[in-house]
C-alpha cells in the first residue's frame, strides 16, 4: 500500500494494532478499524446507585449541583438565599434625572450639576442595592448583606407614583412611612407585593 506524499516512508501493508492511537492511524491514511470491544471498554463507569459523588468527577458533581437562576447567577449583587425573589433592576431613572442634568446645564450650571450628581447617586444605588421578597418579609439589600427588612404583616397600604411613569415607591408600615426610588421593575415590584402583602393591605 502506498501513503500519501506528505509521508516520506514506506509503512507496511499490515495496519498497526489497536492499540496505537486513532490520530496516528488517521495521520498516514490509514482507515481506523476498531475491535468490537472498544465502545464498551471506553465507557466511563456509573456510579452504582446510592453511592455518594466523588471529588474530582466533574460529570457526577455536575449532575448532583442544583439549575442556578440565570439572573441570579449574573448578578454580583443578588442575595445568596435562592428561595428568595429578587427584582430586577432598572437604570432609566437615573439615566432620566442626569439626561436632565445635563440639558439644565444650558440655563443654570449649579442645578444642572446638581442633578447630574443626584442621577450618578441612583446609578449607583441601581447597581448595588436590591429589592427582595423574602417569604415573611419585604426586603432592603446592599452589597448582598441585607440592610432592612418590613415584615408583611406590619404593612398598612402602598402607592406607585405614578403608574404610566413610575418615579417613586411609597408605603406605609405600622410605625412610619417609607420612599423608595423606582430603581427596579415596576411590573416585578407590583406583582410581588400582590402575591406576598396579606389581602387586607391597601393599595392606594
Amino acid at each position: 500500500m502506498h501513503l500519501s506524499k506528505s509521508v516520506g516512508s514506506t509503512i507496511p501493508s499490515r495496519p498497526p494494532s489497536h492499540q496505537v492511537k486513532a490520530a496516528c492511524i488517521a495521520s498516514v491514511g490509514w482507515p481506523v478499524v476498531l475491535p468490537p470491544d472498544w465502545k464498551a471498554s471506553r465507557e466511563v463507569p456509573q456510579p452504582h446507585e446510592g453511592a455518594s459523588p466523588r471529588r474530582g468527577t466533574m460529570g457526577t458533581a455536575l449532575r448532583s449541583a442544583p439549575p442556578v437562576d440565570r439572573l441570579r447567577s449574573n448578578d454580583p449583587f443578588a442575595p445568596p438565599e435562592t428561595s428568595k425573589i429578587v427584582v430586577a433592576p432598572r437604570p432609566w431613572l437615573s439615566l432620566a434625572v442626569s439626561a436632565l442634568g445635563v440639558l439644565a446645564t444650558g440655563w443654570v450650571l449649579g442645578v444642572g450639576v446638581a442633578l447630574i450628581v443626584f442621577g450618578l447617586f441612583l446609578g449607583f444605588q441601581t447597581v448595588t442595592v436590591r429589592i427582595v421578597f423574602g417569604a415573611e418579609a419585604f426586603e432592603v439589600w446592599q452589597y448582598r448583606r441585607r440592610v432592612v427588612s418590613f415584615p408583611y404583616n406590619e404593612w398598612l397600604s402602598w402607592r406607585v407614583f405614578w403608574p404610566g411613569v413610575p418615579i417613586l415607591f411609597y408605603f406605609r408600615e405600622v410605625y412610619s412611612p417609607h420612599f423608595i426610588p423606582m430603581l427596579f421593575s415596576h411590573r416585578q415590584l407590583v406583582a410581588g407585593l400582590q402575591k406576598f402583602l396579606p389581602p387586607a393591605v391597601q393599595r392606594r
